[in-house]
């Protein structure tokens, strides 16, 4: 096989294949070179998803008339002089690459003046040939024109999507680069139609109201400034997530960027308080010195990677966990329709006497000590009692139902149980006390959970977990952690490992599923009967949890039915 060399003509697409994907990707890269420029408003037109025309106008430094071709051919650039420069780089982009792929697979237009030149300079570039060039006498700034993308380029042409698909993603990546930088003016239009502006103040909170709205800026807790050297953004509080990653953007020294690293640390953060399948929202900005960051990895420079991955990941996820923490007071979920929530609604003067359970022998260490100092917990007739909640009693030994200040709150005593034994083995470091069995108890696990616990049960025996195999698939288990001494033990090494060896279990991180199985099997279950005191001690627990909103599978602990929902369904507003 005989070696040649390529012909521009092919080298040329090859180049717009890694650099140009979809419409998208030209959005990105040419405002990307205007954000550079120093614009201070920028505007985004297209039609027909992209593919018939693209527009973006910038108030930039604009290209001087003479250096205006040069522009245009592969690797020429003003934003390196030398190889070192590529160890600091600052600007977004740098390659050389973006406006020659662009040309190679369709007709490219850049009008362009500074602000110092009286008449500037327009070229129509197609298949890297300059097909015209003429004076300019516009606006100050630059103005570039992409139309017919991927018209001489079939085989790109044929994985585009519908009209609608390229305007999402169009618009997916216009407001990610307007969220990179706040202070920047954006302006973007599909098919005449305004679709999104923002205000370029500086701040990100008013650039996320101009583009997400009033409803989820209610959502987001602010990462503030100055607290955590160079980590600054939003994230939503605990209780509030979505099906899909779409409400997530990182920004690394202005550049919107995806890292591995950094959505790990994101989840981190979260671990316990989200639904599996389910994703928070965050639009976080990190500050780095540049000599940490590598942006020339992906020819589109759409990844990073950095210096000290593990030191960033404890760093952000640290930030955002106690931002989570220190930021979400204890808010149940409101209930707010407006049609009638219940048709009847009675509870006895004397609660029946509730039968014997797994709290009955625990209530004293469920029952949190009174402080002469503290006002949220005070003892009356030997009952504890509250400012935020007053347990009244239970609905079907699955709900405790309280009175509050402001409302009625319906809490289900299994999520907030469970949430309460998750942050007790959270600040054990997964140490519980152990619960010695004066004769241990047999049970027969199924193949696959007898497998896993062969090879977990050092995972296991730091929970305080003692099981030992007799032969088979029959172990027999003489400790338990002390918080699920009320439970057949048999039976809850059973439930317990057969949820941590499905495939669902396998593929989470072995200790926190361990972390969230313990607590979930040691927890009160529905029908469990509980006495006032237990109910009460459960709410004081719960309050005192940094995150008692949510389980530690991301379900509400706790529903409120408000003192304006009760007056509204009795007809007294």
């Amino acid at each position: 096989m005989t070696i040649r060399r390529l012909p521009p003509e092919v080298t040329g697409k090859i180049a717009a294949g890694e650099v140009i994907e979809r419409p998208a990707s030209v959005i990105k890269e040419l405002v990307e070179n205007s954000l550079d420029a120093g614009a201070k408003s920028i505007r985004i037109d297209f039609e027909d998803g992209g593919r018939r025309l693209i527009r973006v106008v910038d108030d930039g430094t604009g290209i001087p008339p003479g250096e205006l071709r040069e522009a245009v051919e592969r690797h020429c650039t003003s934003k390196l002089r030398s190889e070192n420069d590529l160890l600091s780089i600052m600007t977004l982009g740098f390659r050389g690459e973006a406006l020659c792929s662009i040309s190679a697979v369709a007709e490219l237009g850049i009008a362009s003046r500074p602000k110092e030149v009286l008449v500037g300079r327009k070229i129509v570039v197609h298949g890297e040939q300059v097909i015209a060039d003429e004076p300019h006498g516009g606006a100050a700034g630059t103005e570039v024109v992409v139309s017919r993308l991927f018209e001489n380029f079939p085989v790109r042409m044929e994985f585009l999507k519908s009209d609608r698909t390229e305007t999402f993603h169009i618009l997916n990546v216009a407001r990610s680069l307007a969220l990179a930088r706040p202070s920047v003016g954006f302006a973007a239009s599909a098919d005449g139609r305004p679709s999104f502006s923002t205000p370029g103040t500086g701040s990100l909170g008013d650039c996320l109201l101009a583009l997400y709205g009033v409803e989820l800026v209610d959502t987001l807790l602010p990462i503030e400034p100055g607290k955590w050297l160079g980590i600054e953004g939003f994230v939503s509080k605990p209780g509030r997530d979505w099906a899909n990653r779409g409400h997530i953007s990182f920004f690394v020294n202005g550049r919107w960027v995806g890292n591995p690293t950094l959505s790990a640390a994101l989840a981190e953060a979260y671990r316990g308080l989200l639904p599996a399948g389910r994703h928070p929202a965050a639009f976080l900005h990190l500050e780095l010195p540049p000599d940490e960051v590598d942006v020339n990895i992906h020819p589109a420079k759409a990844e990073v990677r950095f210096r000290d991955s593990g030191r960033l990941f404890s760093r952000l996820s640290n930030a955002i966990r106690r931002t989570l923490i220190e930021r979400s007071d204890f808010v149940p979920v409101e209930i707010g329709d407006t049609r009638p929530v219940v048709d009847s609604f009675f509870i006895p003067s004397r609660l029946p006497q509730s039968p014997p359970n797994n709290l009955a022998n625990t209530s004293a260490q469920m029952r949190p000590s009174p402080s002469p100092d503290s006002p949220a917990s005070s003892i009356s007739d030997g009952q504890i009692t509250s400012p935020h909640m007053r347990a009244l009693g239970q609905i079907d030994r699955t709900y405790i139902v309280a009175a509050g200040p402001d409302g009625l709150y319906l809490i289900d005593q299994h999520t907030a149980h469970e949430r309460v034994l998750y942050e007790e083995l959270l600040s054990s470091n997964d140490t519980p006390d152990r619960q010695q069995l004066l004769e241990g108890q047999s049970v027969e696990l199924g193949a696959l959970a007898s497998a896993w616990l062969e090879e977990n049960g050092k995972l296991l025996s730091g929970f305080g977990i003692d099981a030992r195999n007799l032969g088979g698939t029959t172990w027999i288990v003489n400790a338990v952690p002390s918080m699920a001494a009320g439970r057949q033990a048999g039976g809850f090494l059973e439930e317990l490992v057969g949820d941590l060896s499905t495939v669902e279990g396998r593929r989470s991180d072995p200790r926190e599923r361990a972390r969230w199985g313990v607590a979930c099997k040691s927890a009160v279950k529905s029908g469990d009967g509980l006495s006032v005191p237990e109910m009460q001690a459960l709410i004081e627990q719960l309050l005192e949890c940094d995150l008692g909103r949510t389980c530690p599978h991301g379900r509400p602990t706790t529903l409120k039915l408000s003192r304006e929902l009760l007056d509204q369904q009795f007809g007294r507003g």
